[in-house]
């Protein structure tokens, strides 16, 4: 497993677009280390216009949160992908600042979704485990008896094919909200359009770097292959019968 996730943002309503490029540009102004990536350990790509991480898109999903405070008629979509059981994977709605979370790791193995409290557990489980749900209804609401959480399904009415098994469909969301980001100094807006507007650069330099170091990479290899060919081997000097 490679543990990567690639979350995209779709945004609906007034102004989607301006809320979409707000999300993205928030994204490029985080604090990042040498390679480029957050405190969650992400980054956003434009050339595959998607956020990259190794932590179930979480980044964007905070950011998207923040932001979505100042469009509060916009639904900003995030849809979280990866390989075959990278970490949780799943769509989340956000809408001024109300989530309702779908990632899961029943979707990142493909497996029909269980009313499971994934955040007590996150690995294995036993059947007494599941949240208890009603069945006969739409739509519904149960809350975690360890954690507190809220979670949010709907009964699908269809049932899928897993293996040789019909399996409920079920949609499954745990429901919260992120708080608008705290105001920022003056400083701290000075630092932030900074970051921003120097990402192009830092980005050129980062690349800069790593080509110097796959030039000097490549010609110490040709360094040494050329000193491997000029060496005289034992089989040079002894010839037949020199014995």
């Amino acid at each position: 497993m490679s543990d990567r996730n690639f979350t995209t943002i779709e945004t609906t309503g007034p102004n989607a677009a301006a809320a979409r490029r707000a999300v993205i540009k928030a994204i490029k102004a985080e604090p990042v280390d040498e390679y480029g990536y957050n405190c969650c350990g992400g980054s956003w790509f434009d050339e595959d216009d998607d956020y990259f991480d190794h932590n179930s898109g979480k980044g964007a999903v905070i950011i998207a949160g923040q932001v979505s405070h100042d469009f509060p008629e916009v639904t900003f979509k995030l849809n979280v992908s990866g390989g075959f059981a990278d970490n949780l994977q799943g769509t989340v709605i956000i809408k001024d600042g109300k989530v309702a979370d779908g990632r899961s790791g029943f979707v990142s193995y493909g497996d029909p979704q269980q009313p499971l409290c994934e955040k007590c557990f996150p690995n294995a489980f036993k059947p007494e485990d599941l949240l208890t749900i009603d069945k006969n209804v739409p739509e519904g609401q149960v809350t975690c008896h360890q954690c507190g959480t809220v979670y949010r399904y709907t009964n699908c009415g269809a049932k899928r094919k897993w293996g040789s098994e019909l399996v409920d469909t079920l949609g499954w969301f745990a429901l919260y909200e992120i708080p608008r980001a705290a105001a920022m100094t003056l400083a701290e807006k000075i630092r932030w359009h900074f970051r921003l507007y120097s990402r192009p650069l830092r980005n050129f330099i980062r690349s800069a770097k790593d080509t110097w170091k796959e030039w000097q990479w490549e010609r110490q290899r040709r360094q040494r292959k050329l000193k491997s060919d000029n060496d005289i081997s034992m089989a040079d000097v002894l010839r037949p019968g020199s014995n």
